[in-house]
């Protein structure tokens, strides 16, 4: 991961997930030294709707869920 200089967060990318059809966000913060990757997943039917899908990876690849 190519890491910034300290500052504000930066979108990395955005896009809309072609199997989901959901938005998906990559932001890296400068400050945390950590990419945020955010989209969202439908429930299990009959329950189709919007869940946020919130996670972060540092530099040594370690994957933190934030919220799910």
């Amino acid at each position: 991961m190519h890491l910034h200089q300290p500052g504000p967060p930066v979108e990395l990318d955005s896009f809309m997930h072609g199997d989901t059809g959901k938005p998906v966000s990559i932001v890296y913060s400068p400050g945390e030294k950590v990419m945020r990757i955010s989209t969202f997943y439908a429930d299990v039917p009959p329950h189709d709707f919007n869940k946020p899908y919130v996670f972060t990876v540092d530099g040594e690849n370690k994957i933190v869920h934030e919220q799910w």
